[in-house]
């Protein structure tokens, strides 16, 4: 058997012990969405759809429950607009800050604008995500392409329809 070379017993001692692992690549999360979601408050659910682009233009449209079926309410340029069917309601439309549809775009708004540090791949092959100063809590959860799973703060939890597969 032949010895190795003395100067390759350093480099290969110092690789063995330094024990080379690969970190996981985060995908950066997708925070523009139109899909369907089940979104909870405090302890009331919800079913809806979600649009979001950004602070500018997002909107909600309720699903579920049935006494809310169909009621959209719509926020563009920081005015919120409602709608019913054929019904409109436009101009100094107003909502109280606990409304589902208020923290829905406030979390959106506030995670899309957070400094968000990945904690890594979990064993289902998701991604969770902790704001960069405030809490260790996973707040958001998206796949390996970047589709949103889940999102949380304080009071509310939005869980998202799954994406639709391209096969």
């Amino acid at each position: 058997m032949k010895k190795m070379p003395a100067f390759l017993a350093v480099p290969l001692l110092l690789i063995s012990l330094s024990g080379c692992s690969t970190k996981p690549v985060c995908p950066t999360p997708h925070f523009a969405v139109d899909t369907d979601a089940s979104v909870q408050c405090d302890h009331a659910e919800y079913q809806c759809h979600i649009q979001y682009v950004d602070q500018n233009t997002a909107s909600l449209t309720f699903t579920a429950p049935e006494s809310l079926a169909g009621f959209s309410v719509i926020r563009g340029s920081g005015n919120y607009s409602f709608s019913l069917g054929s019904l409109l309601c436009k101009g100094m439309c107003l909502l109280p800050e606990n409304s589902p549809a208020v923290r829905v775009f406030s979390a959106f708004d506030t995670l899309s604008k957070a400094e968000l540090l990945c904690t890594g791949q979990n064993e289902d092959n998701t991604f969770t995500f902790v704001p960069d100063q405030h809490t260790d809590s996973p707040i958001l959860t998206c796949d390996g392409s970047g589709h949103l799973l889940s999102l949380k703060t304080e009071g509310t939890e939005i869980r998202f329809a799954l994406p639709k597969s391209t096969e």
